[in-house]
């Protein structure tokens, strides 16, 4: 009677396990019909294009070359995929994208150069940006690489590595405070397979956000869930974070001349947040996402990633409730919509303020 009781425990741990695990990589997801507009591929930057920083004028600085799977690192080496930078405008977004020079120093490696989050301080009056970029480079601690663009020659002049590696392990996105400040992502803390499996999958909050100030790096906000993409408000006042495992939007109020950062707000996603961008308008904060990690995966791991159709494609948009102002984030869930099963492809979805202030939320498929 024991054994046939304990088996019957055991069966049903193994059946809620199974079942968390179909819920975590989002087989049996729904989501309601909603269709964003044209979806174009932007033809040139198929082999790991991780982040893209939009400016005021509409241009985009892209990071292209982002190599983690196994497989697509064979692919790379294989097929000579180099680490680039480029520039997108959407303004005329028929022109392409064109790919910046990169004028090294004798600390910059370039053959090295694999380049993952990015974030931009803008110099509006002379268009001289300065561009941060997180760098993996091969067989080498993580490091943030500092550029000058000089738009009449359209190269990128680097000034100086700026070493992470010794603090971070897995450093994957970051936002500019002011030159050389920045906030930084720390997604894991495992460098063996297992481990590094387990972080991506379970909740286990080993990740955080630090903080480098120009010549100290610490952890500000740690005992996070694998955190991805970061962003600042304009005002400095807030600082936005991704949870990743958890699929939440974190909101942090930050104390002025203080390490402080406070959670004012989580916000429930329904997909796995990515990377973070503010509209141009101001009055937006868009959240690329997955909505399905299985897709997400086959990408990923995909030695041919032109072949097989980006997730990434999940757009939370929350409109908020003052114009280039902090602001939290209010809404519930549309009752309406038509729901249908999760497909290849990647899925978006956003929301609107209604009559009661709160905010409808509709997702949608592009296949």
């Amino acid at each position: 009677m024991l054994s046939h009781a304990l088996l019957v425990a055991v069966a049903s741990i193994a059946c809620y396990g199974v079942y968390q695990f179909i819920d975590e990589v989002g087989l049996n997801g729904r989501y309601y019909k909603h269709h964003p507009g044209v979806c174009r591929r932007v033809p040139g930057i198929e082999h790991g294009s991780e982040d893209i920083h939009v400016m005021s004028d509409g241009k985009a600085f892209i990071s292209s070359g982002f190599l983690m799977a196994k497989r697509m690192k064979e692919y790379a080496e294989k097929h000579d995929v180099k680490g680039r930078l480029v520039l997108f405008d959407f303004t005329d977004p028929s022109a392409g994208v064109m790919e910046l020079a990169l004028e090294a120093d004798r600390d910059f490696h370039g053959k090295k150069f694999r380049p993952h989050g990015i974030s931009v301080l803008e110099d509006k009056r002379k268009g001289k940006h300065l561009v941060y970029v997180i760098n993996h480079p091969d067989e080498l601690p993580d490091v943030v690489e500092k550029f000058r663009f000089s738009p009449a020659s359209k190269r990128l002049v680097h000034l100086r590595s700026i070493p992470v590696g010794d603090k971070m392990t897995a450093a994957n996105d970051l936002t500019l405070v002011a030159e050389d400040q920045f906030y930084i992502t720390n997604t894991a803390v495992y460098h063996s397979k297992p481990f590094s499996t387990m972080e991506r999958f379970l909740p286990l909050r080993t990740g955080g956000v630090f903080f480098y100030n120009g010549t100290d790096i610490y952890e500000a906000i740690p005992n996070l869930s694998y955190p991805n993409g970061i962003f600042l408000s304009p005002d400095h006042k807030l600082l936005y974070v991704l949870s990743y495992v958890e699929k939440t939007l974190l909101v942090y109020r930050l104390s002025p001349g203080t390490k402080g950062a406070e959670l004012m707000q989580t916000v429930q996603l329904y997909g796995r947040g990515d990377n973070i961008q503010l509209s141009q308008s101001g009055d937006a904060l868009l959240v690329g996402a997955h909505p399905n990690y299985y897709t997400f995966y086959k990408h990923f791991a995909s030695p041919t990633p032109a072949d097989v159709k980006s997730p990434s494609s999940l757009e939370h948009k929350i409109i908020v409730l003052a114009r280039k102002q902090s602001f939290t984030l209010n809404w519930k869930p549309s009752a309406h919509g038509k729901t249908l099963p999760q497909r290849s492809g990647g899925a978006w979805f956003e929301t609107r303020p209604s009559q009661t202030k709160d905010f409808k939320i509709g997702i949608g498929i592009s296949s």
